[in-house]
């Protein structure tokens, strides 16, 4: 009876998938249009427990075109990014999400001013000539018209380590009952 339930339970321990969440996870811009029909395309990764962003490779086209890699602030519904320069005649973004990014994934809509009524992103070119980073809506300013940002959910991911730990102490147990008996 014992024998038959030790190997039960190892058996069932070993059949137990041991996950981890990978976290955090990838955001990826869809369908992201401006004003002036220019369009903006990328990903970039939030944490949502250090509200932190990283990995940020954001291109927009039409008459702004600049490649964004650069976090000016972190906060968990906007994303304001630089070309890596505050000089006149850099580019500036901003998207704005229409509710907080989670960990949990799924889609996202960004704000524009057509649809949530000043929740709204926007691009635009520095044009103080101090590099304080300030804008001003006298120089070139696109709106966004439409856009959302998608995720797959965190799936888990097998923890190989875990697993391996796991084995190779049911295999000293085993071992080790086999010397006892003989």
């Amino acid at each position: 009876m014992k024998k038959t339930l030790f190997a039960g339970l190892a058996l069932g321990l070993l059949a137990f998938p041991m996950t981890a969440r990978a976290l955090p996870i990838n955001w990826y811009l869809n369908d992201v249009i401006f004003s002036d029909g220019g369009t903006a395309y990328g990903s970039f990764v939030f944490d949502v427990d250090t509200s932190q962003y990283s990995n940020i490779d954001i291109v927009t086209t039409g008459s702004l075109a600049f490649t964004y890699t650069n976090l000016v602030a972190s906060n968990p519904f906007a994303l304001d990014v630089n070309t890596g320069s505050t000089a006149v005649g850099d580019g500036f973004l901003q998207l704005v999400a229409v509710s907080n990014f989670t960990n949990a994934g799924g889609t996202i809509a960004l704000g524009s001013n057509v649809l949530d009524g000043g929740l709204y992103s926007w691009e635009s070119m520095y044009t103080s000539p101090w590099g304080d980073g300030s804008t001003s809506r006298g120089g070139p300013l696109r709106e966004l018209v439409s856009g959302y940002v998608t995720t797959t959910a965190a799936t888990p991911t097998p923890e190989p380590a875990t697993m391996l730990l796991m084995s190779t102490g049911l295999v000293g147990m085993v071992v080790a009952r086999r010397k006892k008996k003989a």
